[in-house]
Parts: C-alpha cells; structure tokens; sequence
C-alpha cells in the first residue's frame, strides 16, 4: 500500500439508519389487533385509602365525556351511585372480541410508562344503536352517548362495564389515542 492512501469504511454509519427510522417513523398506534394479544384487560386501579368520596361530581351537562379509564374507574369505585341512570359519553375504538363476534366493544390503550406497558380497557355495547355496529370495521374510531347497566362490571368480566348507547357516530382518530 502506498503512503497516503486510506480506506475508509462507511459501514459503521449504516448501523445507525435502523436507530435513525425508528425515530422518524413512528410506528402506528396500537388498536384492535392489540386487544387479543395483550391478554387481560388493564387493571382498574386499587381503590386509594383514605375516607371520604374518590371522586367529584361528573362534568356538567347532558351527557358529560369522560375517558375510557375514569369511567371504568368510576364503575368499579364510586359508590356514590354518580354513574346510575346518567348518560356520558365516551371515545374510542370498535372491536369485535374472536370469541363471540356479535358483540362490539368500545376500547382505549392505557399506558403507564410508554407503548410496551399499554393494556386494553374495555366496555362492552348494547342496546339498539349497538347492532348497528356489527358491521364497523375493527379499529374505527367512535363517539358513543349511553349509560351504565348497573352491576355489569364484574369480577368474573374482569370488570368490563356494559353500557347501553342510545347515539353513535364515527370520529377523527385522536392526536393522541392513548389513555395515561
């Protein structure tokens, strides 16, 4: 080899275009395809100690909206009966569960840390505009205004609430679709 001659290898670079595609492409969030694979649903949160009442008063109006997790949260904790007979409104994705594919699901991905720890929170619909659901592709994103059926969040449905809704229409996906 002659002096002044070098070879220089641009390999070492090319380990990092992978590093570089993670982070400008951001991968799709995860939806419907998820519900299965994560196995349980999130855990509803253990009960805070101290006296006195979890929870204020549901947001004014109507039909107040609330996240997929307080309202799961709500069913399983406030004793307050604030949930009875009160229409609300919730956001989230339809899926139609493997094992018993006449059934539609509102759901949201809760995450604590970051996307590996997301964990599916759950509602299952019923009633008239529920039907109409049957034929919602898996994945799109829905408004749905209903109320709790009293007692149907159970230890042995992994305390799944059955809310019948009485108006459904389609939304954007969210900015965010997550549920922290």
């Amino acid at each position: 080899m002659s002096a002044g001659h070098e070879h220089r290898s641009r390999s070492p670079w090319m380990l990092l275009l992978p590093v570089l595609a993670i982070f400008l492409v951001g991968p799709p969030a995860l939806g419907s395809d998820s519900i299965g694979r994560a196995g349980q649903p999130a855990a509803v949160p253990q009960r805070p100690s101290g006296t006195g009442s979890l929870f204020g008063p549901l947001p004014p109006g109507e039909a107040p909206l609330l996240t997929v997790s307080e309202f799961q949260t709500r069913v399983v904790w406030d004793t307050s009966g604030s949930l009875d007979d009160r229409a609300v409104r919730l956001q989230g994705f339809v899926v139609h569960p493997d094992d018993d594919p006449g059934r539609t699901r509102l759901a949201r991905m809760r995450i604590s840390c970051c996307a590996a720890d997301a964990a599916p929170v759950l509602v299952d619909l019923s009633g008239p505009a529920a039907a109409a659901l049957a034929n919602t592709p898996a994945d799109t994103w829905i408004e749905v205004t209903g109320a709790l059926r009293t007692g149907s969040a159970t230890e042995a449905n992994g305390q799944v609430p059955t809310v019948d809704i009485t108006a459904v229409h389609g939304i954007p996906t969210p900015p965010n679709p997550y549920e922290y």
